[in-house]
């Protein structure tokens, strides 16, 4: 059960890669 390391924000808009804290939470980068 490897975690990816980074994900893809799930808005289109925001094209920024952060890396999830937990598998529930969705965080985005403030930049987005």
């Amino acid at each position: 059960m490897a975690k990816l390391p980074r994900r893809k924000c799930a808005n289109k808009e925001c094209r920024q890669w952060f890396h999830p804290i937990r598998e529930g939470q969705i965080v985005c980068s403030y930049q987005c």
